[in-house]
């Protein structure tokens, strides 16, 4: 390879080097958006999301969740929304998400289940909590059509 033909292999690494460092600082400033311990709208009563605000939560609840390295699940609260919206995705590797708008319970189980479980407003912090072996929640989804659904185990 001639002296000029390095050169340029060099330049593009050094580029491709540049962008992955650049993408690795957006990803920690959107993970550093990500409301923690005690900050007092994590215990906010949450206002319902209107239709006008549906795409711009959820694009950035679900930027922020795709920049956590094992985040399962996001609250517009976390991230300093006090609305009413959620986002989550079961299978990491596939960014396989769901979108919740102004969720609501409507029927669970008697029955609960304890498993360990970790959140991302506590980071490094774990708890065993009861759950209702499943929930049925009525719902709006990202094209805010109404849904009802059961969910169970992990979901």
């Amino acid at each position: 390879m001639s002296a000029k033909g390095k050169l340029k292999a060099t330049l593009r690494k050094n580029k491709k080097n540049q962008q992955a460092r650049r993408g690795e600082l957006h990803k920690q400033s959107l993970v550093a958006q990500i409301r923690k311990f005690d900050d007092p709208i994590l215990k906010e009563v949450c206002s319902p999301v209107d239709e006008m605000e549906i795409s711009a939560i959820l694009m950035h609840i679900e930027r922020v969740l795709k920049a956590t390295k094992d985040g399962v699940g996001l609250a517009a609260p976390q991230i300093g929304i006090a609305k009413r919206a959620f986002v989550t995705r079961f299978n990491q590797k596939e960014n396989d998400f769901l979108y919740f708008i102004n969720p609501e319970i409507v029927e669970k189980s008697e029955e609960v289940v304890a498993d360990k479980e970790g959140c991302l407003s506590y980071p490094g912090v774990t708890a065993i909590v009861d759950r209702p072996l499943w929930v049925r929640v009525k719902y709006r989804d990202e094209k805010n059509v109404e849904r009802v659904k059961k969910f169970e185990g992990f979901e």
